[in-house]
């Protein structure tokens, strides 16, 4: 045997078990293999050197699938162990504080209870800069759902007039309506604002106020048959039009706020705008 059948016995070893060699660590454990089995001078291995080596490696196989077996049983542990944890909260009033993997549990509880997610996002790393994007933006930037930037939208019509209330409003009701058409969340992205949403943002016609507190109130229209038309029912008559086409809310619309303000912060920023004592709480951070 040559260095390069036993190289090969090594990669269909590796292929057929597991992947227990990368591409970088391949090449140095056949030079070291070779080496520890022993050819002569001439390069060549006899059947009673690599039968020895053969079993010796067979061992150090066995040993790694092992290894590998319980640290994937130590990561499900550890992983079954965080969601126990994590659920154990949705049961309590006040704030849950999730890891952003929970993410989805955390919303489904909070909309199962009736209440309206108020996501704290403490997603950030390295830390806190409000001009950047945290790991919980990113996610919602790639989800797919309707994403309405309030921030920006205050700064358009306050600061940099390039367009009026009306013009914010009819924007933001466009983008509810994909929502509840499609059945997508429709995240209310804050930032480090506490924009005027009560006193002046929201509106019955096209940003309704109750979309904040009011999750009995949506969840009535979720998956109404077209034989009872979402414009019937009594909080989407201003809000929608004949041209929007929508003859019932797709039973997955539903709606999340988020805010980057810090958790010692967001209430005292957010208490005036915001109807904090009905909404679902959720700190959420990075995973371990």
């Amino acid at each position: 045997m040559v260095k390069r059948e036993l190289a090969a016995v090594v990669r269909s070893s590796n292929e057929d078990d597991f992947a227990f060699l990368d591409d970088n660590s391949f090449g140095p454990f056949i030079k070291s293999a070779w080496k520890e089995a022993g050819p002569d001078g001439e390069g060549h291995l006899g059947f009673k050197e690599f039968q020895a080596w053969y079993l010796r490696f067979m061992g150090y196989v066995a040993g790694e699938k092992l290894r590998d077996q319980q640290e994937q049983d130590a990561k499900r542990a550890a992983k079954a162990l965080a969601k126990h944890e994590c659920e154990s909260q949705f049961s309590a009033t006040g704030l849950w504080e999730v890891k952003l993997q929970f993410l989805q549990q955390a919303l489904d509880a909070a909309w199962s209870r009736g209440k309206v997610p108020l996501l704290i996002d403490g997603t950030a790393r390295g830390g806190c800069d409000a001009d950047e994007s945290t790991s919980l933006e990113t996610f919602y930037t790639y989800s797919g759902h309707a994403l309405l930037e309030v921030k920006k939208m205050v700064v358009d019509v306050n600061l940099k007039k390039t367009c009026s209330l009306e013009e914010a409003r009819e924007g933001a009701r466009e983008r509810l309506v994909t929502a509840m058409k499609r059945g997508l969340n429709f995240v209310m992205l804050l930032s480090n604002s506490a924009p005027p949403l009560r006193s002046k943002f929201c509106s019955d016609d096209a940003l309704p106020f109750m979309l904040l507190h009011d999750q009995q109130a949506i969840q009535s229209v979720l998956g109404t048959s077209p034989q009872v038309e979402a414009s019937d029912v009594e909080w989407t008559k201003s809000l929608l039009r004949d041209t929007d086409k929508i003859f019932f809310v797709h039973k997955d619309f539903n709606v999340v706020v988020v805010t980057k303000f810090s958790r010692e912060d967001y209430a005292d920023f957010l208490k005036d705008e915001l109807p904090l004592d009905l909404m679902q709480h959720i700190l959420l951070s990075l995973d371990d």
